[in-house]
């Protein structure tokens, strides 16, 4: 079989994406919105300047048929500074981190094995003690690249993704509801009835979109203090990055925010992506009161799932996690994988050896304490 030629071109101050990218978007099997032009470009100019890297590509003869950008930043294991490697836009300050799901190398069906294949001898040529792999699933170019690696190597974080197959749906919302939630929403929407039309509203322009960008924002934010834990929109670099984002998926259909209102008074916002008919679920926020029968996520929810559906849209993913709302209105669920490969360079064994000492005295430390209580 024809080795695929691999292609690398510096990522520069400034940069913006390579030619091949748009158009191997376009045509590969595994795109998702956090792969689309709008996100690359919009990533690069709030956070590429805190990676080294370059972009690669996989060619078969005169065609494209994957590419990547691959990152390296200095980063932290513990106290041991490492190398890190990160395959597209990941590994940013965590609390800037815009959190990437849906990641792989962009690749064209039927030439995945080929690129993974392809990428494993680059990565092997490279200097670097950990690689990244955000947010992907089973499949693509990342899953066969993963399965590269012993598994002494690997750590790995996996986490459901439920999802609504809306094509499937027999009746509105509701009807995925368990008969006892549902009776709890049908309550809430009878109680938001009492100050109007219940309904939800899209942002009609750019404008209206930034708006409700700022009020979902505060109410996030609002929403996670009153639980005395940290959510989205702490910073103004990760506010500035989905603001300038909204604007590069404006036009393109790309992008779209809900406000979810009882009369005219606002219960919540929803912000999502859209590509290629799937709809990913992104963040919110919702306007919670004292009495706990008023329920604004899910009502929320349903009406943005009934909404879509709608407009013939094929899938509402409530992307990683397994919070209760999402697991109560999904009709499926695929796994998302978060992996670190660790490679066995000196300071990758010195790690090692500082965990497995830490391990040895945290056990010596409770049979200690499960002895004292004889």
């Amino acid at each position: 079989m024809q080795r695929l030629r691999v292609e690398t071109e510096p990522l520069l101050p400034g940069a913006t994406l390579p030619p091949w990218w748009r158009s191997l978007f376009l045509e590969s099997a595994n795109a998702s919105a956090f792969l689309s032009s709008g996100w690359m470009a919009t990533w690069l100019l709030s956070y590429g300047d805190a990676f080294d890297g370059d972009w690669v590509s996989f060619w078969h003869d005169l065609r494209c048929v994957g590419g990547c950008l691959l990152l390296t930043r200095r980063a932290k294991v513990g106290p041991f500074p490492v190398r890190l490697a990160v395959i597209n836009t990941a590994a940013e300050d965590a609390e800037e981190s815009p959190w990437v799901e849906y990641n792989d190398v962009l690749c064209v069906a039927g030439f995945e094995e080929r690129v993974a294949t392809a990428l494993g001898n680059l990565l092997q040529q490279r200097t670097w003690d950990r690689l990244y792999l955000s947010g992907f699933g089973d499949g693509g170019v990342l899953s066969r690249l993963r399965r590269r690696y012993p598994i002494a190597e690997v750590e790995q974080e996996v986490k459901p993704s439920p999802y609504v197959d809306l094509a499937s749906m027999t009746g509105d919302a509701t009807s995925l509801l368990s008969s006892n939630s549902r009776a709890q929403i049908k309550r809430s929407f009878k109680l938001y009835g009492q100050r109007g039309k219940v309904h939800v509203t899209p942002a009609g322009t750019l404008a209206a979109a930034h708006e409700y960008l700022k009020e979902l924002a505060r109410l996030h934010r609002s929403g996670w203090k009153r639980r005395s834990k940290d959510g989205g929109f702490r910073t103004g670099r990760f506010l500035d990055f989905h603001c300038q984002l909204i604007e590069g998926l404006w036009n393109e259909g790309g992008v779209t925010l809900l406000r979810a209102s009882a009369g005219e008074q606002a219960i919540g916002y929803l912000y999502n992506f859209i590509h290629a008919g799937k709809v990913y679920f992104y963040q919110s926020g919702f306007a919670y009161e004292e009495d706990s029968k008023l329920k604004p996520g899910m009502v929320a929810h349903c009406l943005a799932i009934d909404h879509f559906r709608s407009l013939g849209l094929c899938e509402y993913d409530f992307m990683a996690g397994d919070a209760r709302y999402k697991t109560s209105l999904a009709n499926a669920a695929r796994q998302l994988q978060w992996v670190w490969i660790e490679r066995a360079t000196p300071r990758m064994r010195l790690v090692r050896v500082v965990r497995s000492i830490k391990r040895k005295l945290m056990s010596a430390s409770a049979g200690e304490r499960d002895g004292n209580q004889d």
